[in-house]
């Protein structure tokens, strides 16, 4: 952890040396309570500052994990003022150090039985981060653009709350990215462009996108046939995977929300409200779809968008839609197939005026307990609070079950 200050019992000048130590920030002279009638020598080997990645410090284990950067970053020796000193043979638990033998021991109390720390795939995005960290968890990246630039396959990526006005593009790397939430983790289009964009790829990679509002894009048809896609999401390939998303005020060509061109994308517990075209009635839709995309809709709230929920445009590969446990405004008959689109009509879909938003006009889109988005999702799907899902982005979350429940109309509300 952090040094605080260390008071040295102060009878004769005094010498202290930390040798294959993990101390967050590093060890200076500034951490001793100093004494001007004696001189203090301090001493630093091998010091190790920033993220240690140990094992389960939620849980009182500070081992490390076998992605810790300490793993084999330890010194044999050292040498200080001609004196050399040899690393410990064993580690706080007595297990032999270095392990495997012949390796270079690991920083730290702890040895590991790794020789090598695994790749880790966890990256982390924070308001107060900063591009030149590390991407750990206390010393997180500043962008997220950057965080997607510095990933490999697999690689989870998490983005802590707060509002990052960027425009992200997907290169192709299969990506999982995670947010705190949506009205928490706000990536914001600052109306230059899509907001977010899975490119057009000669191979079709595996993204997840989870926990996040998408807000601001503007994406106008200016600059050719690209530039129609999506204000909020532009998909050229992939297999997509959308989840807990509230995709909302964001200005389109042909499609205010959502383009997808040969795509395969689930949407699963999505919020798409006050979306809206630059393209004619004729022409648009919430989301757009093309060139043989294959899109399911599930758990999702789909209203108050300008045009229609979903278009197909009436060209290239035939597209397919299915919809299931949501709500879209229309129905069915709002659907425009232009006879390229087949529409899987599933369970579970309804129409209602009593979707309980909270404070829609001030973008507060949680659900009080009037909503009938509530419980009404797929049965096999649940929320955190361990009930069947609830429609949109955002659950009513309650962990009081009954039996008995209590009205009052001077104390009681409705969220």
């Amino acid at each position: 952890g952090q040094p605080s200050y260390l008071e040295p019992q102060w009878e004769e000048n005094a010498s202290y040396s930390f040798i294959n130590c993990q101390i967050k920030g590093g060890m200076t002279l500034e951490n001793f309570y100093d004494d001007p009638e004696y001189e203090l020598t301090l001493v630093t080997e091998n010091i190790y500052t920033l993220d240690p990645a140990f094992a389960d410090t939620t849980n009182g284990d500070y081992s490390l994990s076998n992605h810790s950067p300490m793993i084999g970053a330890g010194a044999s020796s050292v040498t200080i003022e001609g004196v050399t000193y040899d690393a410990l043979t064993t580690d706080v638990l007595g297990n032999a150090r270095p392990n495997p033998s012949g390796t270079s021991p690991d920083i730290g109390a702890y040895e590991s039985s790794e020789s090598v720390a695994d790749y880790n795939p966890h990256k982390y995005v924070a308001t107060t981060g900063d591009n030149s960290n590390p991407g750990t968890l206390d010393l997180p990246y500043l962008t997220i653009q950057y965080a997607i630039d510095q990933a490999q396959d697999d690689d989870i990526i998490h983005v802590a709350a707060g509002t990052y006005i960027e425009n992200i593009n997907f290169d192709g790397t299969d990506i999982t990215m995670i947010g705190d939430g949506p009205g928490i983790s706000i990536i914001d289009g600052g109306a230059n462009g899509y907001v977010v964009t899975f490119p057009e790829l000669s191979g079709t990679p595996s993204y997840r996108l989870e926990g996040f509002t998408i807000q601001n894009g503007y994406a106008q048809n200016s600059g050719g046939w690209e530039d129609a896609g999506g204000g909020g999401i532009m998909a050229g390939t992939g297999n997509i995977r959308l989840e807990r998303l509230l995709i909302k005020d964001n200005v389109g060509s042909y499609a205010a929300a959502i383009w997808s061109s040969k795509s395969t994308i689930t949407m699963n517990k999505l919020t798409v409200i006050n979306n809206s075209n630059g393209a004619s009635n004729d022409h648009s839709g919430t989301i757009y779809l093309n060139a043989g995309s294959d899109v399911s809709i599930v758990n999702c709230l789909i209203t108050d968008n300008e045009f229609r929920p979903v278009f197909a445009f009436s060209a290239n590969d035939p597209n397919t839609v299915s919809v299931s446990y949501s709500v879209l405004d229309g129905g069915q008959d709002s659907i425009v197939t232009n006879d390229n689109l087949t529409i899987n009509w599933g369970n579970g879909n309804f129409q209602t005026q009593q979707l309980g938003f909270i404070d829609s006009t001030n973008d507060n889109f949680n659900i009080n307990a009037t909503s009938h988005l509530i419980n009404a999702g797929h049965p096999d799907s649940t929320d955190s609070d361990g009930t069947r899902a609830d429609i949109g982005a955002y659950p009513y979350l309650n962990t009081y079950s009954g039996p008995t429940w209590y009205i009052s109309a001077a104390e009681g509300n409705d969220t």
